[in-house]
């Protein structure tokens, strides 16, 4: 005879606003479709093999274009008058003896 396993209350949960609900299904939502692009790989795969090396795209070849777009959608960093006196008050805190 099996045991059934004990109820464990589930503490009253707080709602969220309208704004934040729908981010989170609209990141559900990139989930969701992120999961279906590898399962559709991984079907594929499974029902015809693996593809051949020769017709793949090397991994340092993707990750250099990947770093490319993402550099590309960044605003350059501007170093503002206000950060470099920040900089510079926090590196002269720093002495040459400390250890890093």
């Amino acid at each position: 005879m099996s045991e059934q396993p004990a109820i464990v209350p589930v503490p009253e949960r707080q709602p969220l606003d309208e704004h934040a609900a729908a981010s989170v299904l609209a990141y559900a939502a990139e989930q969701r479709a992120k999961v279906d692009i590898l399962a559709s790989v991984l079907e594929d795969i499974a029902a015809n093999g693996y593809p051949a090396p020769e017709t793949g795209v090397l991994w340092e070849t993707a990750r250099d274009a990947h770093l490319a777009r993402l550099a590309d959608e960044q605003p350059p960093c501007r170093l503002t008058l206000l950060g470099a006196a920040r900089a510079l008050s926090w590196s002269s805190r720093l002495s040459p003896s400390s250890p890093n």
